[in-house]
């Protein structure tokens, strides 16, 4: 299946730029951010604009936004 991931600017050079990547019937969004070489608890993800738990499982066609965790006060 092929999802289409975004990433934020401080994890790749292009800011916003939507990557095509092909995945394993049945992956997660955990695998999916483990095969960017993302560290799962540094982003949040977004599936259709909607947050989501690393444990959902993946779709044809889904659109993945990660965003960075900021924590500090």
């Amino acid at each position: 299946m092929k999802v289409k991931v975004t990433l934020p600017r401080n994890i790749t050079d292009e800011t916003g730029v939507a990557k095509t990547r092909k995945m394993s019937d049945g992956s997660t969004v955990l695998d999916l951010v483990r095969s960017m070489g993302v560290r799962p608890d540094e982003v949040l993800a977004l599936v259709s604009g909607s947050p989501v738990p690393m444990d959902r499982v993946l779709h044809d066609g889904d659109e993945v936004e990660l965003l960075t965790i900021v924590s500090g006060g």
